[in-house]
């Protein structure tokens, strides 16, 4: 359950930062993901890291039990 909304989030960054490539190339800019100041993309970013983190630590806690 845990693995399915980490992905549906995944699959939301990717489609946010999409747009926003699609949106700068209708602009004839640039798009560098890294440097995006669209702050509901940053945002984003940060809850996708802070649940790869969770799902991380308790897969390592995981394989400590065994």
């Amino acid at each position: 359950d845990e693995l399915h909304h980490y992905e549906s989030r995944l699959m939301k960054l990717r489609h946010l930062h999409t747009e926003a490539a699609l949106e700068a190339a209708r602009n004839g800019k640039d798009y560098n993901p890294d440097t995006s100041n669209k702050q509901n993309i940053k945002k984003h970013a940060r809850t996708v890291e802070k649940l790869h983190a969770d799902l991380e630590s308790r897969i390592l806690e995981r394989h400590t039990e065994l």
